[in-house]
């Protein structure tokens, strides 16, 4: 049964927190099948719930997660000077800024809700004023009210957390390669004068608006989409100075690789996050941000403790991880 406009059909899941996930690893398989008998959609264990988060992401859907203590109903009116506070590390195509604005057009948050965009920057070479500059005029050309906050997040893997990378084989597809900053080309490094928005369309309008038959690099690009980072891999040795002959060679290294580096999720990185928008937005009515990448995880139990960690003290956080086919356009 389809549903939806013409050919386009939901391709959006919400799924809420389970609050009480670390009971499930004290309980034995009889007692948590009893425990949640009452409710045959509450997932019975911690694998569960993640194998049914890999499920979703396979079928190429958007998965959104709702934290809420206090969110509020059809009915309520979110008093004037609350907000939406979004943190933006990776690019994910616009779903997070998408979905926050629709959620703020809603007669609930309508009334007085303020978007508040804060950019994460990871790198010590990467200009807050460059990047504050380049996501206003993105913002601008969306047609979004919002104010945009740079906040430092540096010594951490906040990014990698988020991103997938571009010679990974298992992560699934659509998944964010980019950071903000390469999303929008922002070069590093040297004067003021070198930091410029290598992609910004300011000067390629058509009515106002961006030209998207201008030959550079539209800023609206579906850029989540795997093995779009330009980055280089990473270097193997060779055999006596001499390249692998073979791409069976180069693969073989490539794995040795990855096992002596594997991913991890890092309790500290979500510590430091937590801390960051705590600082920031303790008092915002939601917290919009991405959803860690599962497949970073050694452990359902250890993607389930970072995303705890991460959302720990807050009332209301949503979120998301997109399929790499949704972007904003000013064109449509």
């Amino acid at each position: 049964m389809n549903s939806g406009l013409g050919p386009v059909s939901p391709n959006t899941v919400l799924m809420s927190w389970v609050t009480d996930w670390k009971k499930l690893l004290t309980q034995d398989e009889d007692d948590s099948a009893a425990a949640f008998s009452e409710n045959d959609n509450k997932a019975r264990t911690v694998d569960d719930y993640a194998n049914t988060l890999k499920g979703l992401i396979n079928m190429r859907r958007v998965v959104c997660i709702l934290k809420g203590l206090s969110f509020p109903q059809s009915r309520d009116k979110m008093p004037r000077g609350s907000t939406i506070d979004i943190y933006w590390v990776v690019d994910d195509g616009g779903i997070c800024l998408l979905m926050s604005y629709i959620l703020s057009r809603s007669t609930v948050w309508r009334a007085g809700v303020k978007i508040r965009v804060f950019v994460v920057l990871t790198d010590a070479d990467e200009n807050p004023q460059v990047v504050e500059h380049a996501v206003v005029d993105f913002l601008q050309q969306m047609r979004i009210d919002a104010v945009v906050i740079t906040v430092d997040l540096q010594n951490a893997s906040l990014q990698d957390d988020f991103r997938a990378d571009p010679w990974d084989k298992n992560c699934p597809s659509g998944v964010p390669t980019l950071t903000v900053c390469e999303k929008f080309g922002l070069k590093k490094g040297g004067d003021d004068d070198d930091l410029t928005v290598a992609s910004s369309l300011a000067s390629y309008t058509y009515g106002g608006l961006p030209s998207p038959c201008n030959g550079s690099k539209p800023f609206w690009h579906n850029s989540c989409m795997p093995c779009t980072l330009e980055s280089t891999p990473p270097t193997f040795p060779t055999v006596n100075n001499m390249p692998f002959d073979n791409n069976h060679e180069r693969d073989s290294m490539m794995r040795q690789h990855q096992k002596q580096q594997p991913r991890c999720l890092s309790l500290d990185t979500a510590k430091k996050f937590n801390n960051l928008i705590r600082r920031h937005s303790s008092p915002a009515s939601l917290v919009v941000t991405h959803l860690p990448l599962l497949h970073k995880a050694s452990e359902s139990v250890d993607f389930m403790e970072y995303v705890e960690t991460m959302m720990n003290h807050m009332n209301n956080v949503l979120l998301i991880l997109g399929t790499g086919v949704e972007y904003l356009t000013t064109v449509a």
